[in-house]
C-alpha cells in the first residue's frame, strides 16, 4: 500500500484509491485499486465512510469530493483532512472551523 503523501509544498496530494469494478460479461464485481495524484484545489469536502463502505479493504479509509464525484481513498481521514486544512489555509487564506449539532 502506497500511503497518503502530500508533494509539491502541499499543492497535490499521492494515495492508493479504490474503487468497484464490475465485469462486464458477468456482472460480477471485484475491488480495485491503484494509486493517483490529485490537486488540492480540486477538492471540496474531506468525508469519512461508512464502515460497510469497501468494508473488503482492510485499511483505513476516506473518501474527497473533487471533480463532480467521489475519490475513495486508502488513507487515515484525520491525515487526509489536516492536510487538506494547511492546504487552505496556506493557499487560499480560508480555513474552516466545525461545530458539533445536536
Amino acid at each position: 500500500m502506497t500511503p497518503f503523501h502530500t508533494l509539491d509544498d502541499n499543492t497535490l496530494f499521492t494515495a492508493t484509491y479504490c474503487w468497484l469494478h464490475e465485469e462486464d460479461t458477468t456482472g460480477t464485481k471485484s475491488l480495485r485499486t491503484a494509486i493517483g495524484t490529485w490537486r488540492w484545489e480540486d477538492v471540496g469536502s474531506v468525508q469519512t465512510l461508512d464502515p460497510e463502505q469497501f468494508k473488503e479493504l482492510d485499511a483505513p479509509r476516506c473518501a474527497v469530493q473533487a471533480q463532480g464525484g467521489w475519490i475513495y481513498l486508502r488513507a487515515e481521514h484525520d491525515a487526509v483532512l489536516a492536510a487538506w486544512r494547511a492546504w487552505r489555509r496556506k493557499y487560499t487564506g480560508y480555513f474552516l472551523t466545525f461545530t458539533q449539532m445536536n
